[in-house]
């Protein structure tokens, strides 16, 4: 199924809404992986623009090493949808 939103909420703190499960990523591995794969699957323009303005966000704050593993990772996971 389509994520259902995406959405920020405070400073760090990732909520999302996705295969009907609210999951709140612990940290921003995580967050930039699940922002990546609603970003892939969002059902509008608007709101995978809105989710890969979110996954920049967190990306600006880790290594390079880590968001190429997220990218890899994300691509793998929503392709299981």
């Amino acid at each position: 199924s389509k994520p259902l939103s995406c959405g920020f909420f405070g400073v760090n703190l990732l909520l999302f809404a996705n295969k009907g499960q609210i999951m709140k990523p612990t940290n921003e591995y995580d967050a930039l992986v699940l922002a990546l794969i609603l970003a892939i699957n969002a059902p509008t323009d608007e709101k995978a623009a809105q989710c890969a303005d979110m996954a920049d966000f967190i990306a600006a704050k880790m290594s390079e090493l880590d968001v190429e593993r997220a990218k890899k990772q994300a691509i793998k996971e929503a392709n299981h949808d």
